[in-house]
């Protein structure tokens, strides 16, 4: 059977590249909410693909909980509002912060997947890697004005919803998708553990 890792990899750059190309960058100018779909797919989806893909060309020997911190730091700095609105003004700076996504996000799921750790503490560590974009999500949602000055401007936007609304909808979009790997993950390292700790509670047959 051939192996899936190639597939894999290639459905990684594949989503990397589709949600930088122009066309999509202006919806992105146009939408928090596309926006945020931008940095879900950069931050969640592609790393974890990456990591299935091309394991033997990551630094294996990354520490879980600088991993986990790395990606709650850079989640929680790049989503400052006037840094947030900086980078949008600033191809450049733009770019340092998909690439930042990108690292720490494969950072962050090379514990998990190359076998770092055992189901109980894979499991506690990605329940853990989901809060901070958990909190940010709340924020976006129960704020009562939007928080981001390039969007609150513009003029129209995706769909003419307001700016308030296209702030929810960015945290939608944090929560929906953003946590389908997670998600994944937690249902997998649960079920390795439960049939773990079954297997030792039986006893030999003498």
């Amino acid at each position: 059977m051939r192996s899936p890792r190639p597939l894999l990899l290639a459905a990684a750059l594949a989503l990397a590249v589709l949600v930088q190309i122009p066309l999509y960058e202006r919806f992105a100018r146009e939408s928090l909410g596309a926006h945020m779909l931008q940095h879900v797919v950069l931050m969640s989806i592609v790393p974890p693909l990456l990591v299935l893909g091309r394991p033997r060309a990551l630094p294996l020997n990354v520490e879980p909980w600088s991993a986990w911190l790395g990606i709650a730091v850079v989640m929680g700095i790049w989503h400052i509002p006037w840094l947030y609105d900086l980078a949008l003004r600033h191809v450049a700076l733009h770019a340092v912060e998909h690439a930042s996504f990108l690292v720490f996000g494969t950072l962050f799921w090379i514990p998990v997947l190359c076998g770092r750790l055992d189901e109980l503490r894979s499991l506690v560590y990605v329940v853990a890697g989901s809060v901070p974009g958990w909190i940010l999500a709340l924020v976006l949602t129960f704020a009562q004005h939007p928080l981001y000055p390039a969007y609150a401007a513009l003029p129209h936007r995706l769909g003419g919803v307001s700016a308030l609304g296209d702030q929810q909808i960015a945290a939608g979009v944090m929560v929906a998708i953003g946590s389908i790997p997670f998600g994944i993950a937690v249902f997998v390292y649960l079920y390795r553990w439960v049939g773990a700790e079954r297997s030792q509670q039986v006893l030999p047959v003498n």
